[in-house]
Order: C-alpha cells, then structure tokens, then sequence
C-alpha cells in the first residue's frame, strides 16, 4: 500500500470490495461514465449489484431512471431492497422481468385494500425465476392468482388474502404451479367456501401447509371438512399448522363453537398427530392445530387428576419449595397430605425475607414452625425486620432436631450476637452462613461460632471491616479445637489474624480467605504445620509483595491438590513463572489443580508500568505439561491475567475433550478477552493492548458485546499475530452509519492481517459476512451462531455462489451455523440446493445437535 498515492491505484480487487458496500444505482451512476476502465468494471460478470430504494424519495424520473438502469446491469442484480414500499404494478413488473431472481418478499402496510392491484396475465415469454415468494401484504384473490401466473416455478409461497365479493372463483387456475411444495397463507374474513375453493386450485405436490386465519366463521374448526380436503386435494401433505384467531372486543364475544366435541381426534388426525390446543392471550383465543411436541409425562395414561401423583412424586415437587408454603397449601386437604407433610424424611426449607409480611403472617409462621420443627433442614434469614420479630422467629432450641443449615444476612449485628449461644443447643447443625453485617464484630463472633460443636461449614462475608483494627483470636489450646472442614472468610484480614483462627481448625479440608497485606507481621513466627488435612486453598490477596506472599503459601505445604488465587497488586512479581514454578515444585508436590487472577487497574492518567520482563514465561515444559496456560482478560477498567487449566477452543470441533496437547499447539493458545466495549474502553484500547503484548502476544481474540467495525479494524491492526476472532456482533450503523473513507481505510490498515477462524454470535444481514471475509481474505473457517431474519439457504447459497463464481473467499473450508431448528430434513435440502446448483463438489454436510457443518476441500 506505501505505492498508492491515489485512488486511481487501487486494483480492480479492490474497488471490487468496495462496490460490496455502495448499492447498485450509485454504482452506476458513479462510475458508468469516468473511464473505459470503470465501464469494464461495471459490467464484470462477476459483479453482484444490490439495488436499495426509498420509497419517500422516489419521483417519476427516479423510477424513469431505475427502469433504465436495470434494463443494462439487470444481468447482475443480486439482490433488491425497497423500504418503505407502496407497491404499484409498474415496479412489480419490473422486478419479474430480473431473468435470475429466486426469492422476492413484498411486505407493506401501506395498501389500498380496495383498490386494483392486479397484474394483466402472464404470457410464456413473461414467466419469472422466483422460486421463494413472500406477499406480506393484504391482496384480493384475483390480485395473487394474476401475480402467480408470472411464478410457474414457485417453490415456497406465502401470502395474505382478504376477500374480494367481485373474484369470479370457477374461472381461477393454478395449475401451472407444479413445484408449490409449501404454502403459508394468512386470511382476514374470507368465508370458508372461497377459501375451500381456492385451496383446491393447489392439489399438487404440497408437502407443507401452515394458516392463520382471522374470521368469525366456525366452519374453519370443521375437522370432518379439513379432512376430506386434505384426503382429496393434498395426499402428499406432511406438516400441516393452523391458527384460528378470535377476539373479544369489549362486551362483543364470539359465538360458542356449536360443537362441543374436540373433532380433531378422530384416527385421521391422531394418526398424524396433528392436535388442536387453545391459548388465551390478551383479548384472542386462538385455536392451534398443529404437529404434537413431547410434553413432561408422568404415566399420564392413567393420571387423571393431581392426587393420581405417588408420593414419591409428591416429594420431589416439594423439593423445590419453601416449608410454609408446603404446610399453607397442602396442610389442611385431607388425611393423606397429612401424612405426607409429617413424613420423616421431609425436610422443609424455611426462608425469612423482606417480601411483605403482615402480623398475623410473622404469628403464622411462628406457630407453622413449632408444629414441624421436627422436619426443618433448613433456615434461612435475610431481612431489614426489626430486631425484636427477627428474635421471636430465631428462638432456637433442642427441639430442631433436623436443623442443619442456618443462613444470616441480618443488617444488625447486635441480633446475631444473640441468637449464636443459642445454636450451641442444635444436636445436627452442620452449616453456618454469616453475610452482609454493617459493621461486623469479628472477635466476638468467632469465639461463639467455634463453640458450636457440629459444625463443619462456615461463611462469613462483610465489607464493612476496619482492615487496621485487631481482630485476632488467642492462640488455641486443644479443648478449643473446632470440627470445622470447610472455612470461607470474605472479609479482609491479616496474615496473624487468620493464623489465630486457623489455629482452631486443624480438620480443616477447604479453606477460602481473603488477605490484607498492609500491617506489619513477623512472618518468621507464622506455623500453619496442623493443617494436616487441607487439600483446597482459595486466597483473595490485596496490597501485600509477593515475598511475603510467598512466606505465607509456602506455610501451606501439605497435602494440598488445589490452589486458586486471586491478586489485586501492581507487583509484577506475580507473573514471575520461574518463582511459580520453583515454589510449586518445592513446597506444593501433589498439586493437581492451579488457578490465578492477577488484576491491574488502568485508573484515569494513572497507568501501570508495561510488564518489562521476558514476555510470556508460562509456555516451559513446566506450564504446558500441566496445560497451565496464561490468558488475558480487558474487563471496565482492568486487565486481569489469569493462568488456569486450558479448555477445548470453539473452533477445535473434532477434538476430544481428553485430548492430549502437543506443546506447539498450547503454545499458540494465547488468548485475549474484551468484556467491555464502552466508549472508555475504546478510547484507551491502544494503552491496553500495548500492556497485554508486554505481557504475551496473542493468538486468539474473543469480543464479548457488540462492537463497532471502525474499532474491530483498529484493534485487529494492534494485534499482527491473531489466528483467530470470535465476535459478539459487528455492528456497521451504531453509533453511526460506516463512511465510504473508513472503508477503504480498513482495507489500506488491515492487510498484515492472518486471521484464520471466524465466529460471529450473531449477524442481521449476509453483507455483514461478506465484509469481513474481504479484509480478511485467510479465513478457512467460519462459524454464526444466530441468523435471526436470514434463510440459511439463501445465506449458505449467497456465499457459495460468490466462492464458486468469483474467486472470493478460496480459503474458506468449512461453514457452521447453529439454527435451534436444524434437522436432518434441512441437512437433505440444503445438500440437494448444493448438488442440484454445483455449488460446491467435493463436500460434506452434517448435523451435530443444533450446529450444521459443510465442509469441502
């Protein structure tokens, strides 16, 4: 590109990229008169031109001028967008002459329903390419049979009807339609009889069939009329739906259905198993009649009311909710209830919350629990109540027998100063969760929770802490010794006071805490050598050198199979993997599972040091045998680096899960994650990325939201040795529309680009696509997660037929894209369009769940 001193220099590739994103009369208009050069190109066999009008703009001479530029390029149109649309005859039959248009949606609400809209009839030299039909407008009878006699080769139609008292019925003929395999139709207050008649004009291949019918005319729900049609006219019928919509305006309902029995289970219907249902939504009741789908069945051939329900299915239900609701609702049915709420091996859930509660709700509750306190399991407390209701409903005794969980979050600490010398009466409690107090007494809780001799789970989480002030415990004696295995402390602490604590805990197996490193310790006289039973170890560290970190993890040299850290520090000592590596080897010998956070904080001017040392030192033999790799995550204001154990990419579809890893392929795994494309982000991204490759380069990059393409590009620029992209959505409107100079500047900065894989989640139109593959001409494989209002076939064909004609994309391989209604019928049908067409000769297609590979060589 340093050679290009203006626009005249660009190669006809190029300009050929660029005609991609103008529409097809600019095109013309632009070029068709500059240059023989430019008349050459315009005319290219090769060229797609998509036609896009507004209607509000268009006078006579534009359409004047449209009718002679189609008539020239009309052997290139490609695709054809009018918005908004009052359809007239002369554009319509304009667009029938375009000799290899296939799909043609007409959708407006801006129609005259009782105007003609009709087209006089087709001739043989007039018939038309269209092979997928969509009329998403109202039209009379006469209006689609005259619009069809130009679509003899229709595959798919859709259309909307009204009826029209001047259509002459028995002079109607459809009988040129020979390929119609599936018909849509939506009707508005057309009497079943016209409607039978015209139905009857397609009796001929029809493999699908689906309604939606807005009428007051109860023949509609005829099932012995609905059968005779199908039987006579539509033996090859295989999908059929119908919708039947009934409004209740005001006082007006519909009349009843005079029928009260369900027709539609005769053995006509059951054989096919098509079944009527009915929803009520707002002011419609809709008669659905379509394919039966697998409901959640219990036996259901012998249930016929809720008591039919065993016991066992009783209790499973009440698995899923809270004691009181279970003794309100079920207490006072009768005898068998009764028993099955007093079962012993019931446990109820209780949970206090500050959902409205009146008086006699808090009276009820009390009196509820004292009758099956013998059966709760659990509590659960989280509320702003006052002091003295919370009191009344915590007034513990022996008597909770089965009471094995306790949960806290109570706003007054003072509250739970009192109930703990309570818990010491519980015979099974197990589990004790402390959250959210304002303004926690850690020293007094602890005693009171030590002395509870059962438990063997502990939380406790508050951020409301005085970091400087003296939390700690004496040192344990061996009557103190608590049961606790597993110990979660989320709130800061220091190093002498979590070893004062930990000092009774010696059965300790799985212990999380979070550490201040700001007060003075002697960390000399640091012994954690009781521990003898701890193998998982998770530590939030803030503020403290990685020196005296590592005098505090090397006390934890025991038997210990999992470490989890996360780091808030701006040491770069913490990704120092040579340290890593000496201190797991020498001090943590069974290690099996490791995991790190270290998070560097980008705070206004204020911007960390890039990382000076070698770059990546986590890719030894020491990290990659253990397939503990590092990756880097942008996330608000934040980098965080973390190095945990590699996962199977998106793109690796033929991998196994236990896959043994070569080292160059870990090597070549590095990732980069952007979580937050906020315009703060955006406008720093050169001062992150420049952080993260002092870090590592990258080889993988995975945008989490919707990014603009202008910043996509830039960033793409900032990182030369991607192999791979995987996007949320490329956006090309927001927050403006992309200009022509930002296109060609993409295409000027981005030719260094190596990208080879490409996953989008999502994408609104094909052009979308078909601009990134131009600026990144490597891709090889290309997955889309969600084609929202795209036909997969008309996508999968649009890009096919420019690899096959145009020499584009030659080092595309492989096609996936997730639809939730892939099946193998759609498999056969877009294999048979492949074939049929010649797109492509040596492939593959498959189904694997809801994802569609093709794949070629």
């Amino acid at each position: 590109m340093s050679t290009i001193t203006t626009v005249e220099d660009f190669s006809n590739e190029i300009f050929y990229e660029i005609f991609e994103y103008l529409h097809g009369t600019d095109i013309y208009k632009a070029f068709s008169i500059l240059n023989s050069r430019f008349q050459q190109l315009i005319h290219c066999p090769f060229l797609q031109y998509k036609i896009r009008l507004d209607a509000r703009l268009m006078k006579q001479n534009t359409v004047d001028e449209l009718k002679q530029i189609s008539h020239v390029i009309k052997n290139y149109i490609f695709s054809i967008s009018i918005r908004p649309w009052r359809p007239t005859t002369e554009i319509i039959s304009l667009f029938l002459k375009l000799s290899k248009l296939k799909y043609f949606k007409i959708e407006t609400c801006c129609i005259d329903l009782f105007a003609d809209h009709s087209l006089p009839i087709a001739t043989h030299e007039q018939s038309s390419s269209i092979e997928h039909l969509i009329i998403e407008h109202y039209c009379s009878v006469q209006e689609l049979v005259n619009f069809l006699y130009y679509t003899p080769k229709v595959h798919h139609l859709k259309f909307s009807i009204y009826e029209d008292k001047k259509t002459h019925l028995n002079l109607l003929s459809l009988n040129h339609l020979r390929h119609l395999t599936s018909l849509s139709i939506e009707m508005c207050s057309l009497k079943f009889d016209i409607f039978e008649i015209l139905i009857n004009q397609f009796k001929f291949h029809l493999k699908t069939f689906s309604l939606r019918i807005w009428a007051r005319n109860e023949n509609y729900l005829n099932a012995r009329r609905w059968e005779r049609i199908i039987l006579q006219n539509l033996p090859q019928l295989e999908h059929f739906s119908m919708h039947y919509i009934l409004r209740f305006p005001n006082d007006d309902p519909p009349s009843l259905h005079s029928d009260k029995s369900n027709e539609f289970i005769t053995s006509f219907w059951l054989q096919r198993q098509w079944l009527l249902r009915i929803e009520m939504i707002h002011d419609f009741i809709i008669y659905i009649v379509d394919a039966y789908k697998f409901a959640f069945h219990l036996n259901m051939s012998t249930i016929t009311t809720i008591e039919d329900f065993s016991n066992e299915i009783f209790y499973e239900i009440f698995e899923y909710l809270y004691g009181y609701d279970i003794y309100i609702a079920f207490s006072i049915l009768n005898s068998r209830f009764q028993q099955l709420i007093h079962c012993p091996f019931l446990q109820y859930k209780i949970r206090i919350d500050d959902q409205p509660m009146k008086q006699n709700t808090v009276d009820e509750l009390q009196q509820i629990s004292h009758v099956i306190k013998n059966y709760i399991f659990s509590i659960s407390i989280q509320t702003c109540r006052p002091t003295t209701e919370i009191i009344s409903l915590c007034n513990f005794d022996s008597s909770y027998q089965n009471l094995q969980c306790l949960i806290f979050n109570i706003d007054q600490p003072n509250i739970i100063l009192m109930i703990l010398p309570k818990l010491t009466q519980l015979p099974k409690l197990y589990s004790l969760t402390i959250e959210n107090m304002y303004k926690l007494h850690i020293c007094k809780i602890y005693p009171l929770v030590l002395n509870l001799s059962k438990l063997k789970y502990f939380k406790i989480e508050t951020c409301y802490i005085d970091v400087f002030a003296d939390h700690s415990l004496p040192i344990a004696t061996h009557e103190q010794l608590s049961s606790i295995e597993h110990l979660i402390i989320k709130h800061s602490c220091s190093i002498e006071e979590l070893a004062s604590f930990l000092s009774y805990t010696p059965k300790v197996q799985r212990l999380n805490f979070f550490i201040h490193g700001n007060k003075k310790t002697s960390l000399n006289l640091l012994s954690l050598n009781h521990l003898r039973h701890l193998t998982s170890l998770s530590i939030k560290v803030r503020s403290m050198k990685f020196d005296r970190f590592e005098n505090l993890i090397n006390q934890f040299k025991f038997h210990l199979k999992t470490l989890s850290l996360e780091i808030w520090s701006r040491n770069k000592n913490y990704l120092n993997a040579c340290r890593w590596e000496r201190i797991i080897l020498q001090n943590l010998p069974q290690l099996e599972h490791f995991s790190m956070k270290y998070l560097v904080r980008f705070r206004n001017d204020d911007q960390p040091l890039v990382y000076s040392d070698e770059p990546n030192e986590f890719l030894t033999s020491f990290w990659l045998q253990r397939q503990w790799l590092l990756k880097i995550e942008i996330k608000c204001d934040f980098i965080i680096c973390i190095i945990n154990a590699y996962k199977k990419q998106w793109f690796e579809y033929d991998r196994q899960e236990q896959k043994i890893y070569s080292f160059e392929e870990l090597s070549k795994s590095r990732q980069l994650i952007i979580d937050d494309i906020s315009a703060k982000t955006l406008n720093n991204i050169h001062n992150y990325i420049k952080y993260v490759l002092s870090v590592m380069q990258i080889d993988h990059l995975v945008i989490q939201q919707e990014i603009f393409v202008v910043k996509l590009a830039e960033i793409l620029c900032l990182l030369p040795e991607l192999d791979s992209l995987d996007v949320s959505m490329i956006s090309f409107l927001y927050p403006r529309q992309v200009t022509l100079d930002e296109v060609m500047e993409i295409f000027r900065s981005t030719t260094h680009i190596k990208i080879t894989k490409f996953r989008v989640r999502k994408i609104n139109k094909i052009e979308e696509i078909n601009f990134f593959l131009a600026f990144c001409p490597l891709i090889k494989l290309l997955e889309i997660n969600e084609l929202p209002e795209i036909n997969v076939e008309l996508f999968l064909r649009s890009l096919l037929i420019q690899i096959r004609n145009r020499s584009k994309f030659q080092n595309l391989r492989l096609i996936c894209i997730q639809l939730p209604t892939a099946n193998d019928t759609m498999i056969l049908k877009l294999k048979q369009m492949i074939q049929v067409e010649n797109l492509l000769v040596d492939f593959k297609i498959k189904r694997i769940e809801e994802k569609i590979f093709v794949e070629w060589k």
